[in-house]
């Protein structure tokens, strides 16, 4: 039996404009796309030595050079590892010319901006020193 990698998410995040015009509220998104811990599980990393991947980053990089950073225990030992997407549509629609054909957002993240990373070029692991 195989399990369908795609994941359809909603978020719901608490919004507050400022200004006199601005009024607050939820504002519910619907992602679909994959577990970036997928993409990388099925790019099978070989470790070198012992334990490399516990001592490694993975860079989300877009096409402008623009990076996005996790510890790969992050992804894979902490509830961040469950909302980092690698997505392919936004509420129903494949994403608008502005965010490419791929992007990547990390849902469990207190903000949602930092690492929301668009027009999706490469992901790297990458060892990090002793």
């Amino acid at each position: 039996m195989s399990l369908d990698p795609v994941q359809r998410v909603e978020d719901v995040r608490q919004i507050k404009m400022t200004g006199a015009a601005g009024k607050d509220g939820d504002q519910t998104r619907r992602y679909t796309g994959v577990l970036l811990r997928d993409v990388l599980t099925s790019a099978k990393p070989v470790e070198k030595e012992r334990h490399d991947l516990r001592r490694s980053i993975v860079v989300v990089t877009a096409t402008d050079g623009c990076p996005a950073v996790f510890s790969w225990a992050e992804l894979f030992l902490s509830p961040i590892g469950e909302g980092a997407l690698v997505i392919f549509e936004r509420d129903g629609a494949p994403l608008p010319a502005s965010e490419g054909p791929l992007a990547l957002v990390s849902l469990r993240d207190t903000q949602p901006g930092p690492r929301h990373v668009k027009w999706l070029a490469r992901i790297e692991i990458r060892r990090i020193g002793d």
